[in-house]
């Protein structure tokens, strides 16, 4: 009998605040005592803790939790409240059109945009930036000067790399220029100047606007002599000359001359690769 008696009186519960939360809101003023509402939030925890779980739903729904408690004046309804409240917001969400979510999203979004402080003036003066915001705030900063002399003069490791890279200058020019020569029939005649050459050809075409349109003197014996050809003492680096006529950009054949240099790799002809170290491409006149 006390069972039935306490599930009576639970479900008489959940009728009343089902009927204070049903009561009808005015349009023109919140619906309850706004001013015992914030007295009562401000000195009574399990409230404010109740509102604040309510609060990330919205301001309505907040409301709405001021007006039921404050009919129904009863602490005992505080958590049926809550519960049917948080219901009623996600049921609310539900139904509503993804573009209202949208749009509270972007209100949100945009609030907290005007929460961050604005810049209003910013300017250069004595050697320091300076910055005005929306809030206030006044900032200010050192501007760094760079220096007028070049790293290399003060940096002692620029010295190193600057000596090396004339070292290598000097070994190329003094050293490795002068050992090259120019073929002799026999080298012209080679399978390893024919794959060169035609390494050659490849590289200039990459560097055309229409390479399918280019026509190169074979690498052939025919017109092998067509191309001036030099060659260190390794035979492992060859400097070809040549032309070639291609379309331009405006569907014109013109003929360009282009040297490349090529550094070899492999112990033969059948195992030698070519890789273009330098490729110029000038237009004849």
């Amino acid at each position: 009998m006390a069972a039935g008696f306490c599930g009576r009186r639970a479900m008489a519960g959940a009728t009343i605040v089902e009927s204070a939360m049903k009561s009808p809101e005015p349009h023109s003023k919140k619906a309850f005592d706004t001013e015992k509402w914030d007295a009562l939030l401000q000195y009574d925890d399990d409230l404010r803790e109740a509102a604040e779980i309510i609060r990330p739903m919205g301001d309505k729904w907040v409301d709405e939790l001021a007006r039921a408690y404050l009919i129904l004046n009863d602490k005992r309804y505080l958590p049926n409240i809550v519960t049917k409240i948080g219901a009623a917001a996600r049921a609310e969400l539900e139904r509503a059109p993804k573009s209202r979510a949208i749009a509270n999203l972007v209100a949100a979004a945009r609030e907290e945009l005007e929460r961050v402080p604005k810049l209003l003036k910013e300017g250069i003066y004595k050697g320091r930036k300076w910055r005005t915001y929306s809030n206030g705030v006044f900032e200010q900063e050192e501007l760094c000067i760079p220096e007028t002399s070049p790293a290399i003069w003060t940096d002692p490791t620029s010295w190193v790399w600057a000596c090396l890279l004339l070292l290598g200058f000097l070994i190329v020019l003094f050293i490795v220029l002068p050992r090259m020569h120019s073929l002799s029939p026999e080298e012209r005649d080679s399978d390893m100047t024919f794959l060169a050459c035609l390494a050659s050809q490849d590289a200039i075409k990459s560097k055309l606007r229409a390479p399918a349109t280019a026509n190169f003197p074979s690498c052939d014996n025919s017109s092998i002599d067509e191309y001036q050809m030099r060659v260190n003492k390794s035979r492992n680096t060859f400097v070809i000359r040549g032309y070639v006529d291609a379309e331009n950009g405006l569907g014109e054949k013109i003929r360009n001359q282009y040297e490349v240099t090529l550094f070899r790799s492999g112990s033969d002809a059948s195992l030698s690769q070519f890789t273009a170290t330098s490729v110029q491409l000038v237009k004849a006149e």
